[in-house]
């Protein structure tokens, strides 16, 4: 694979997933009706198609933007509106930075970067959580978030402490307990 083909392959999956973007936010408005039946339909082989070119996509996907494959497949998922739309956004612009990251490599670095992608044993995640393994991709992703911030609040202890006092004075001042 060439890098031309490789930028072709994730232009034609982000002009998809653009598509997809578009059919998610027309929903009818009557959650009965024949429209309604016909817009599920055609929202759910987009995503068909989505996981499918995600799929072949996901190694180098992985390994030129940063690895966000939870938010890939929250985005590719049968869930809350709300949530898809955010992550579809989220996966629009992470295609946006690999096609521009594409854009600014050589062949000497695009063909180390297969090299490297094709000895890899690992998960594409490095180490992290094994989408594969997961069953509840959420619940991976708030224990990922979690764990940052109890890293963060270990490291800076003097802040973390100042933080939370003035969350508990504020409890103390909403709750009325000073009076």
């Amino acid at each position: 694979m060439t890098i031309n083909d490789l930028k072709t392959q994730i232009t034609v999956f982000r002009a998809q997933v653009e598509n997809y973007n578009r059919a998610i936010s027309e929903v009818p408005n009557d959650y009965y009706g024949e429209d309604y039946k016909r817009y599920r339909a055609m929202v759910n082989i987009h995503r068909y198609q989505l996981n499918r070119a995600y799929g072949k996509l996901e190694k180098y996907i992985n390994k030129i933007g940063g690895g966000i494959g939870l938010t890939y497949l929250t985005a590719f998922d049968d869930g809350q509106l709300g949530t898809i739309e955010s992550a579809v956004s989220s996966v629009l612009q992470n295609l946006d930075r690999i096609i521009g990251r594409l854009d600014g490599m050589s062949d000497k670095e695009f063909e180390n970067l297969l090299a490297d992608i094709s000895q890899s044993k690992e998960d594409a995640t490095q180490g992290k959580i094994a989408i594969k393994d997961i069953k509840n991709p959420h619940r991976a992703y708030w224990k990922f978030v979690f764990g940052d911030i109890r890293k963060w609040i270990n490291k800076n202890k003097i802040v973390s402490t100042v933080i939370a006092g003035l969350a508990i004075a504020y409890l103390v001042y909403l709750f009325g307990w000073n009076k």
